[in-house]
């Protein structure tokens, strides 16, 4: 059985093979090299596309979402809707929350591999290490690629720096 190569060597390989211009067409590359080799990719978020069959969706635009003006909820009202889920309990599966001015959002629980999760506490989330940074490849016009981890999870993710020096 064939070892999986090191996200590091994937990168790595793929813009010595391919880094020729387009920064963002090489982005593309890379997270499909990464997905060949076995990689679950996920967007910046760690979040992937929740919603599922075939029910059309519209974007909720900033003036259709709803607003807490005090911050606590008290003009807003809850229904819920479907109850139970993969559990044998009444748990509701999503609540419509709406404002006082009639704006509303679905609201789901937080899921993490198809599993309804609870975030821990801040103060066990929290590394006070920033992420550690190795330099992955430069290219003769200066732009840059850091491959960056985690020191508290080790979640790996590449930073782009272009000629200029701004992030992306």
């Amino acid at each position: 059985m064939a070892e999986t190569p090191s996200i590091e060597r994937i990168i790595a390989n793929t813009i010595n093979e391919e880094a020729r211009g387009d920064p963002d067409a090489l982005a593309v590359r890379i997270v499909t090299a990464l997905g060949e080799a076995g990689y679950r990719i996920l967007p910046a978020n760690g979040m992937k596309e929740t919603a599922r069959g075939s029910q059309p969706f519209d974007a909720l635009t900033p003036e259709m979402r709803p607003q807490d003006t005090w911050g606590d909820g008290r003009d807003w009202t809850f229904e819920t809707s479907e109850h139970g889920g993969d559990e044998p309990d009444n748990m509701p599966q999503a609540m419509k929350a709406t404002d006082a001015a009639g704006h509303w959002a679905i609201y789901v629980p937080l899921t993490r591999a198809d599993k309804i999760v609870v975030p821990r506490p801040h103060s066990e989330t929290v590394s006070s290490k920033r992420p550690e940074m190795a330099p992955l490849y430069r290219s003769p016009n200066g732009d840059t690629w850091f491959l960056a981890r985690d020191p508290g999870t080790g979640s790996a993710s590449v930073n782009y720096v272009d000629f200029s020096g701004l992030f992306h």
